[in-house]
């Protein structure tokens, strides 16, 4: 356990980034699967669920990357002035 302590924390690069395809949880009862590509034109918002560790974050900053889109932490969002106001139509 001391050997380990003496190592620094494992942090990927974006370049060591893995693509993600993520389970749709529909109003029909069907669960399609998306890629990031489609998450990043989407017209409506989109909450991303999963277990911690699963790379939500890391998924929000690569989305965040491309042109038109910005990336904002949950705990930021909620104590902004008009959190609503950040939301697109939908």
């Amino acid at each position: 356990l001391l050997a380990l302590a003496s190592f620094p924390p494992y942090k990927p690069s974006m370049s060591q980034y893995i693509p993600r395809k993520l389970i749709v949880l529909d109003n029909a009862g069907q669960s399609p699967t998306i890629d990031e590509t489609e998450i990043a034109t989407s017209s409506k918002p989109i909450v991303v669920l999963a277990e911690p560790g699963m790379g939500k974050t890391r998924l929000m900053r690569r989305l965040a990357s491309l042109p038109g889109h910005s990336f904002i932490s949950a705990a930021r969002f909620v104590t902004l002035p008009n959190p609503a106001s950040h939301i697109g139509e939908g």
